[in-house]
């Protein structure tokens, strides 16, 4: 006697289904929550600032700061934003 599952296309279908869906769903949320991360890069905060609101350590959020396919744009607004704070106010 084989103790080798068996694959039943009508039982596993809808357990397929729902994981292709959940897999969509985290994708979709993990790059909302990178988006937000790297928004957040961009206006100015600080790594370990980001991660303490992200949950997340400071290494996890620069690893996707560095790797993002628009890093080089982020750190560029970065710099843009400080250069900004720097100005005198006008009032």
């Amino acid at each position: 006697m084989s103790t080798t599952p068996t694959y039943d296309p009508a039982v596993d279908k809808p357990v397929e289904d729902m994981l292709k869906r959940a897999a969509a769903r985290a994708e979709k949320s993990l790059a909302e929550r990178n988006a937000a991360i790297l928004t957040a890069f961009a206006e100015g905060a600080s790594l370990r600032e980001i991660g303490q609101a992200a949950n997340m350590t400071h290494t996890a959020i620069k690893y996707i700061v560095d790797k993002a396919p628009n890093a080089e744009a982020v750190r560029a607004a970065r710099e843009a934003q400080k250069a900004r704070a720097k100005e005198p106010q006008k009032q």
